[in-house]
């Protein structure tokens, strides 16, 4: 295979990844590493104005919580221009229901980003088995 053809094969591969993003479950899929953690982790994807990942940042958490850094993802989220995010979490008790701190998170972080026009797409909750929870189809965010 010559160079030529790599590069192409490289940023095809990339464009499909960059567009898994389109869904809770493309989202959810791009997070598969998470779903054996036996600690809270917070993923949170940067996107442009075409929803294309810019970059995403795990936060690492106890085995019961994580503590969400809403100024972090404000400022990250500044930095790389991004238009829009979308955070998940896995909950290692495999149990994908939003607790009270996870819908006071989700708003903290809503309207951190609202004040600078990047809008918080969804905030997703995995569980251990590809099970998920997302707060934008269930009309919560």
């Amino acid at each position: 295979m010559t160079n030529q053809e790599k590069i192409k094969q490289l940023r095809t591969q990339i464009s499909e990844l960059i567009t898994e993003t389109s869904s809770p479950e493309a989202t959810v899929k791009k997070c598969a590493d998470m779903l054996l953690s036996r600690i809270e982790i917070l993923r949170v994807f940067y996107l442009n104005i075409k929803n294309e990942i810019i970059k995403t940042h795990d936060f690492q958490g106890t085995i019961n919580q994580c503590l969400i850094p809403v100024r972090e993802i404000a400022r990250e989220s500044l930095i790389v221009d991004a238009n829009s995010v979308i955070i998940v979490h896995n909950h290692p008790s495999g149990k994908t229901q939003p607790s009270q701190n996870d819908k006071f998170f989700t708003d903290a972080i809503k309207n951190a980003l609202k004040l600078f026009e990047i809008k918080l797409i969804d905030s997703i909750i995995i569980g251990t088995d590809e099970d998920y929870f997302s707060l934008a189809e269930k009309g919560i965010l």
